[in-house]
């Protein structure tokens, strides 16, 4: 699900929203939050979703970074990914393809050890909810890599 909008429309209401349904209904448990930024994270109480999922800051497509991940980071991002059936990133618009195929094999890969899904199913079958405005902020690091680029 993509919640685009402009800036002052409503997103991170929108997301406390959310988050507030799943506490209701006893199922906060399954609901990971992610941002893009420390700032958008701070602001709907997530975590940086390179560090949720362990994705390096620099990486392309063609990299083997998953099979070269340490015990360390394999075992804090599967104790991320366990259980969750529902991830919110926000600043969607930071996100580059690189970042998003990466994180889309490595909720594959985590999944799959569950046996929920398929390690090379789209996000592992977990139920992705991207917010953010593609006129506000684009990838850092390679603009043209965006996830929507004019």
């Amino acid at each position: 699900m993509l919640i685009l909008s402009q800036v002052g429309v409503g997103k991170m209401t929108l997301i406390k929203a959310i988050t507030e349904t799943f506490r209701h209904y006893g199922k906060l448990d399954i609901l990971a939050k992610c941002a893009m930024t420390g700032i958008a994270a701070v602001d709907i109480r997530a975590s940086m979703l390179h560090s949720w999922a362990s994705i390096p800051t620099s990486i392309s497509k063609d990299d083997d970074w998953l099979d070269q991940m340490t015990k360390v980071l394999e075992d804090k991002c599967s104790a991320n990914i366990q259980g969750k059936e529902f991830l919110i990133v926000d600043e969607v618009s930071m996100e580059n393809k690189a970042t998003a195929y990466c994180l889309s094999e490595i909720i594959g890969k985590s999944q799959a050890l569950e046996e929920k899904a398929q390690p090379h199913e789209p996000y592992g079958s977990m139920h992705i909810i991207k917010a953010g405005d593609f006129h506000q902020f684009p990838p850092v690091s390679n603009s043209t890599g965006a996830l929507y680029v004019d």
